[in-house]
């Protein structure tokens, strides 16, 4: 049995670099045979985005977890982004590693632990490695999860001398099921739902407090003055990165974002715009132009993918430079590189109409004047005739309701809020504050606006 101790006790793994881990260029193997974890970032994203990340960005942010018996030839092998048909790899490099035993089994253990936080949905399907991919988690957090994991298989496995059978049943009890809440430094990272109703929030400061120690090397106490712990990990410098671009550090696949859904029908939106279509949203505190490139997958289902086109204020009237392809251009970095992909929820857009009300529409194939469905639901008239909604045309005779409206009114942008809202009212059978809770209910957007009027109205024909 004591051959297989790599620690006489507890103290001493507790400052072992098998515990803290470091950066990986800075370890030789702590045993010839030992194989290492490492957690890898994404050349993707910029450098601020892994030391000092937003809070609206953390949520997109990723990690590649990985073992590997050699460090270097792995930190060459995920270097370059790859993209054939069967299989895609988005540029990363290693920056932190442990050096560990049987490091198949501890890789096994971090990434059922964090099964919360990998979205396999979110990325194509052919990325390699999708399943190594943390979503959503900074450095800080991260790190002490691992160390966590490696500390429990340690004491799992017998690998520290002692009697250490109070600490093994406390942290075991911590790292027993998979949590979809981790909670660090007051702050909360949110993974996906692993139960419908119950909800399982690790917090940190809790099990640390159980295992007394510091969680950072030697190397990062000992500096003076200390930087933050993701600045020591990336080397962050304080003068300009003055060193040369490397083509095969791109994206593949834009691994910065989610991948995007083209298919209105894969949306998760009942009756959303159409890929292409141009429509406001708010940047900041004011509604600029943007165009629909897409829908969310993963943590994004549900959601638009837009990008921001470049407009003008010229006495009143709104104008869009266009580049060679006819279509509008759009906003740049200062480095002349697409930016990154926001996302907005359906109620969050506002029309041509709602916006520009007194400006005319300077190109209705480009700016809807309401949300369309691809296959209009059926619904039946008084006399029991299927009349689809597809027959709203401007002219149609179909009437509905004892002749009340017609269908025509429904989509047509010149029909008035209130008119709408008398529509909504004779359907639903209902007025003043529960016709407006319904109409929310069902368009989920601003009741100030007709397009929330019109969803709602569309979606209770369907359902009757």
């Amino acid at each position: 049995m004591a051959s297989q101790y790599l620690y006489d006790d507890i103290e001493s793994f507790f400052v072992s670099l098998m515990w803290s881990g470091d950066k990986a260029y800075a370890q030789t193997p702590t045993k010839p045979w030992f194989g290492w974890i490492y957690i890898s970032e994404f050349n993707g994203f910029d450098l601020e985005d892994y030391t000092e990340p937003e809070p609206d960005k953390i949520p997109i942010l990723k990690f590649k977890i990985g073992y590997t018996l050699n460090l270097a030839q792995r930190t060459e092998g995920l270097s370059a982004s790859t993209k054939t048909e069967k299989a895609i790899q988005d540029s990363s490099t290693i920056v932190y590693a442990w050096s560990v035993p049987r490091p198949k089994t501890f890789e096994t253990k971090v990434l059922r632990f964090l099964k919360a936080f990998i979205h396999t949905d979110a990325l194509l399907e052919i990325t390699t490695g999708k399943t190594e991919i943390v979503h959503g988690l900074t450095l800080d957090p991260l790190v002490t999860v691992i160390q966590l994991c490696i500390l429990e298989q340690c004491l799992e496995h017998g690998y520290i001398k002692g009697d250490n059978s109070v600490l093994k049943n406390q942290v075991m009890g911590y790292m027993r099921s998979p949590p979809d809440i981790i909670k660090d430094k007051d702050i909360k990272y949110y993974g996906k739902k692993l139960s419908k109703n119950v909800s399982y929030t690790m917090d940190m400061a809790k099990i640390v407090k159980i295992v007394k120690v510091q969680t950072y090397p030697h190397n990062y106490m000992v500096m003076k003055p200390r930087p933050t712990f993701a600045q020591y990990v990336f080397d962050l410098q304080p003068d300009q990165d003055k060193r040369k671009d490397n083509s095969k550090l791109k994206d593949a696949t834009n691994i910065t974002s989610a991948s995007i859904l083209t298919q209105p029908k894969d949306s998760g939106i009942d009756y959303p715009f159409h890929v292409g279509a141009c429509v406001f949203t708010k940047y900041k505190d004011t509604y600029s132009p943007c165009r629909i490139i897409g829908y969310g997958t993963g943590v994004h289902h549900g959601q638009y993918v837009i990008e921001w086109i470049i407009s003008h204020l010229n006495n009143g009237e709104l104008t869009f430079p266009t580049g060679s392809n006819g279509k509008y251009k759009i906003w740049m970095t200062v480095d002349g590189e697409r930016p990154r992909h926001e996302y907005r929820n359906h109620g969050d857009l506002i029309t041509w109409k709602s916006q520009r009300p007194r400006q005319r529409n300077p190109d209705q194939s480009m700016w809807p004047t309401h949300v369309v469905r691809l296959d209009p639901p059926v619904i039946s008239s008084n006399n029991n005739k299927k009349i689809s909604l597809e027959s709203n045309k401007r002219g149609s005779k179909n009437e509905v309701k004892g002749n009340f409206y017609k269908l025509e009114e429904i989509t047509d942008e010149n029909t008035k809020l209130n008119r709408l809202k008398e529509i909504a009212g004779h359907i639903f059978k209902l007025k003043g504050n529960e016709l407006k809770e319904r109409v929310k209910k069902l368009a989920d957007g601003n009741i100030g606006y007709k397009e929330t009027w019109r969803v709602a109205i569309l979606s209770g024909l369907e359902s009757a």
